[in-house]
């Protein structure tokens, strides 16, 4: 924040709007991007479009770094999704079952053992989360065409937890109603229904879109439609 800003902020910067936080005993880095939660999403997003293209095999692993640093459950989760759907899906790995449940299990519990003392595993967030859903999101608005566009996220500026929301289907609902929903379901079907690893992702960002608002990231908006683009056979023999 210093080197970008000229000073360093605790919190909220009132004027370049970097974000300072920390998560239990963890220092959450905003890197140049601006806060923690978009590091994370950029991270994994750059991980899953990699992810594509077999050149990349290796060094895909390398934009997860961020991911690690940021401190945010949400990308750990939709990463973590797509990595068991893949594991799950490919023949060979289900042969491998006995030996990931031998040293996974273990392993797991003795994670979340740690995660647990640092108190990574809380779920305070999530029942705030819920409480603020049942008294702060009173929103006028029509269940199948929704009609309070401009009234909920980004567009409810300066008119507290409505203007966040923390639930990117729940925005959709107030937005645009169940038509809406399924419109943009349809659309994601479309484009995916062809390709398994692309269909992960969206079951990924699809379960994680219940507690965390999408589409109120930059970062997501700008670089989750690059995943739709595809690259041509003859471009591949082109090696970095």
């Amino acid at each position: 924040m210093k080197l970008i800003t000229g000073r360093y902020n605790w919190g909220i910067d009132p004027e370049y709007k970097f974000q300072i936080t920390n998560f239990s005993k963890f220092w959450r880095s905003p890197a140049l991007i601006g806060n923690s939660a978009s590091v994370g999403f950029f991270s994994v997003l750059t991980y899953f479009l990699m992810d594509q293209n077999k050149r990349f095999k290796k060094k895909k692993y390398l934009t997860l770094i961020p991911l690690v640093f940021s401190f945010v459950r949400s990308a750990y989760l939709i990463f973590i999704i797509y990595e068991i759907l893949k594991f799950f899906t490919k023949k060979k790995n289900l042969k491998k079952l006995i030996l990931v449940f031998k040293i996974g299990i273990p392993l797991t519990l003795l994670t979340l053992f740690f995660l647990a003392k640092s108190n990574v595993l809380s779920m305070t967030s999530l029942y705030e989360r819920v409480r603020l859903w049942s008294t702060k999101t009173i929103v006028d608005y029509n269940v199948f065409f929704g009609g309070a566009i401009g009234n909920v996220g980004g567009g409810a500026r300066g008119q507290g937890f409505i203007e966040t929301l923390d639930s990117y289907w729940l925005f959709l609902l107030f937005s645009s109603g169940l038509l809406g929903i399924l419109l943009v379901m349809a659309f994601l079907y479309l484009k995916a229904k062809n390709n398994n690893k692309f269909i992960f992702i969206l079951i990924a960002f699809f379960l994680c879109g219940f507690v965390v608002n999408l589409s109120q990231s930059i970062v997501f908006i700008t670089i989750f439609p690059l995943l739709f683009l595809r690259i041509k056979k003859s471009e591949l023999t082109t090696e970095l």
